[in-house]
């Protein structure tokens, strides 16, 4: 498949100048104004599909936020790419994306260090490498054996197997009492996890054509023949339940399951009209840090002296006029003989010396405060942490606010750059323990 792709950094900018350029260089043709009309309205589609701007639209341009990934469109693909380090080789950010996704062990696809070497090989198309991932994996499992499961029929056979169904044997088998109306099991491999691989196999040869591993799709649907092939929608994978039997599966599954669910099929012509893998990047990393800390919990303390007791992603701390309030990271610690609670609420966003307040919003703050004060237990430390990325030195500061409780909101950085090193694939685990200790210094 030849690549066609356009990077976009994470807030990067393009007028339509920029983008009918890096669009003609990427389909080898010309494009007018009708064109970028038509480009804007797939792109409006996805978020409308999605609910958030992940790229904002404007009259003259396009933005990306802070949402990174891809969204293959009908002709090519556009590609969000975080800007953490500073040349613009797009490859060593693309390999610390894929790093945090298999360091948080992402439920699609299990990715090993082996594997994000083979992302070099794919000169930095993070679409196409999950893709093959995808293939070569499942055509590796595949080749150990076909899941077979019992499937539960009730119809006439020739001979008695199962409960013979005696109502249903004189309603239909009256004038024919040769045949027995049964109830029974059979060990088949027409099921439904099969027919979900058979499903995808299918829709991504249709609609991508890899030629190096078009061989490994023939190969896994020529083991998948005797499987029915339906059309799979999203609701089909509530209906899995995974056991001992089936579980080596499940991480085949959940990439299928992106893949549906983040797809605009045409049924008919079995094709995916455009397709859609991101993440928020103020997420990925909230997560990204809580799982640091619970694997490293010994060796981080705050203040450098309290031991943490537990780690909370995305913790749910109760509502504020109907309003559900989750922040980051909740970490309780203990304090001399009792436990305390401490905030910490990830935002992903560019900050400035230049800038009033460092570009801290208000609503940033007052979000903090609402945190703080949402039920009966108060929390007086709340920690605003944001990325520092070849930026001006920003001093943290301290944002109290009286009178009844002082409450403490303390401005925090992470410097994103010196927490992976691409050249080992791998954290950089000293530096990371020695940031967290200076962020939960309050």
């Amino acid at each position: 498949m030849t690549s066609k792709t356009i990077d976009l950094y994470e807030f990067e900018k393009l007028n339509h100048k920029e983008l009918k350029k890096r669009i003609k260089n990427c389909v080898k043709k010309e494009v007018d104004d009708n064109y970028i009309v038509r480009i804007k309205d797939e792109l409006q589609r996805v978020n409308n599909k999605l609910k958030v701007k992940v790229i904002k639209l404007f009259f003259d341009s396009i933005q990306a936020t802070q949402y990174v990934g891809f969204i293959r469109l009908k002709d090519f693909s556009i590609q969000i790419i975080p800007k953490i380090y500073k040349e613009d080789e797009s490859l060593p950010n693309l390999k610390y994306l894929l790093f945090i996704l298999k360091y948080i062990e992402f439920t699609g696809i299990s990715l090993k260090k082996l594997d994000l070497g083979f992302m070099g090989e794919q000169k930095g198309d993070i679409f196409k490498f999950l893709i093959e991932m995808f293939i070569y994996k499942l055509y590796e499992l595949m080749k150990t054996g076909i899941f077979h499961t019992y499937i539960n029929l009730t119809n006439s056979t020739e001979y008695i197997k199962g409960k013979l169904l005696i109502s249903q044997q004189l309603k239909y088998n009256t004038v024919k009492p040769w045949l027995f109306y049964c109830n029974y099991e059979e060990f088949r491999e027409n099921n439904l996890i099969n027919q979900i691989f058979k499903n995808v196999l299918i829709l991504l040869k249709n609609s991508y054509g890899f030629l190096k591993i078009g061989k490994k799709i023939d190969n896994i649907l020529g083991i998948l023949q005797n499987v029915n092939l339906v059309n799979i929608s999203p609701y089909h994978f509530e209906k899995l339940t995974f056991t001992r039997l089936n579980i080596k599966f499940k991480p085949l599954i959940e990439f299928s399951r992106l893949i549906i669910t983040n797809s605009n099929i045409n049924f008919q012509n079995r094709t995916i009209e455009n397709f859609y893998f991101l993440f928020d990047m103020n997420r990925l990393f909230e997560k990204f840090i809580g799982v640091f800390i619970k694997k490293n919990i010994e060796e981080i303390k705050v203040n450098y002296t309290y031991n943490i007791l537990e780690v909370e992603e995305q913790a749910r701390i109760g509502s504020l006029f109907d309003i559900k309030l989750t922040p980051d990271l909740l970490i309780e610690y203990e304090f001399e003989g009792s436990v305390k609670k401490l905030l910490i609420d990830f935002k992903y966003k560019m900050l400035s010396s230049k800038k009033y307040r460092h570009g801290i919003s208000t609503a940033d703050l007052y979000q903090m405060f609402a945190y703080s004060q949402s039920q009966k237990t108060k929390f007086n430390d709340v920690i605003l942490l944001y990325p520092r990325m070849f930026q001006d030195e920003i001093k943290v500061y301290i944002h109290e606010i009286p009178p009844d409780n002082l409450i403490k909101i303390f401005i925090k950085f992470i410097d994103i750059e010196k927490i992976y090193d691409p050249s080992k694939d791998d954290v950089s685990h000293t530096i990371l323990i020695q940031e967290i200790n200076n962020i939960l210094t309050i």
